[in-house]
């Protein structure tokens, strides 16, 4: 049977040729090939049928050689396909069934047929593999360390080659936070491409740690995430996220421009809508944590992972003309939200 969908006057066509059929357009099939093989579940991923790997029964296989065209057919319970292809040249097929899949290319020379043989097809990653992250959260204070450890089961029953995992966090943790591994060879690599290790069957645990930095917090909780990945599974399994919780002081406060210079906001002046605000130490006004840029209405937002007990909320201007400092309480072993109020901003003096 055929079925034909055509949008507007595109003559776009989906064919889908049922088992043992070799129904094309009649235009095309004087000039087609007849392609045939068998699709098998490759449960070791060597390429190679071996005894006890059963034929991939039901699985689609899709033709295409760029749109409109699509030719689909579908195995038997032997996983053999016969397809009758109007093309020449490279023809990409793609095998999926159900987790089982696979994608290869086919050459057509104008032959009247062609028998590809055997088509393994993989296991994906998410059906062979059970990742788990933990601990699915963790609470660290500045400069500790953060550690975490992927479990992932091997349910395939077969050694998988190539495993890789790919770790990234949110933006939000400082570049290079995460930098140790105890499972040499499985961290990827880039731009050398990293060969990755052989998975048995069953649990390994892969365990990662890096230090939380002074910059770590910026905009929002950190989160690491990472996916496990192989040579045949594109994008691969994903895990758990791990969010980095805790040792965060978060100080606000809105600024004004403080006209008369007495410290306290009159009913005529104006919230400061351009400040850079930051903290810094009161004595040596190193900064350590600076903060978003103030809203319409001057209110700021800083947020550290290190909270110095003699420490200042300031205005940064680098072109001189304003100055603000305003002493703030904080305890380097307490953490949460402290409110500093207005901050006045005046003139700075020559």
């Amino acid at each position: 049977m055929v079925h034909r969908r055509v949008s507007g006057t595109l003559a776009a066509a989906l064919l889908v040729v049922g088992l043992g059929s070799a129904a094309v357009p009649s235009a095309h099939a004087a000039a087609g090939t007849t392609v045939t093989g068998v699709v098998f579940q490759d449960a070791d991923r060597d390429g190679v049928r071996d005894v006890g790997e059963r034929p991939a029964s039901g699985a689609e296989v899709t033709f295409t050689q760029g749109m409109p065209i699509v030719i689909q057919v579908r195995a038997d319970s032997a996983g053999r396909f016969t397809a009758t292809l109007p093309w020449s040249g490279p023809v990409s097929m793609v095998v999926r069934g159900g987790d089982w899949l696979t994608s290869s290319s086919v050459t057509l020379d104008g032959s009247p047929s062609k028998d590809v043989g055997n088509v393994p097809t993989t296991l994906s990653l998410r059906a062979a593999l059970e990742v788990k992250m933990t601990p699915a959260r963790t609470t660290v204070r500045y400069d500790q360390r953060v550690r975490f450890s992927l479990t992932v089961d091997n349910v395939s029953g077969y050694p998988i080659s190539g495993v890789r995992a790919s770790c990234w966090d949110n933006g939000n943790l400082a570049p290079g936070s995460v930098v140790e591994l105890t499972d040499s060879g499985i961290l990827e690599t880039w731009p050398t491409p990293n060969p990755g290790i052989t998975l048995a069957p069953g649990t390994r645990t892969l365990r990662f740690a890096g230090r939380l930095t002074d910059d770590a917090i910026l905009n929002g909780t950190p989160e690491i995430s990472c996916v496990i990945k192989d040579d045949h599974s594109g994008n691969g399994e994903g895990s758990a996220l791990l969010t980095v919780r805790g040792g965060v002081t978060t100080v606000t406060g809105r600024t004004y421009f403080d006209n008369d210079g007495d410290g306290t906001r009159d009913a005529d002046e104006y919230y400061n809508n351009f400040a850079d605000v930051v903290l810094r130490d009161r004595v040596t006004h190193e900064t350590y944590a600076r903060g978003s840029y103030v809203d319409n209405e001057g209110a700021f937002v800083i947020r550290t992972t290190r909270p110095v007990a003699g420490s200042e909320v300031a205005l940064e201007d680098w072109s001189g003309t304003y100055t603000a400092a305003k002493d703030v309480t904080l305890s380097p072993h307490r953490y949460g939200t402290v409110e500093v109020g207005d901050l006045p901003v005046t003139f700075a003096i020559p």
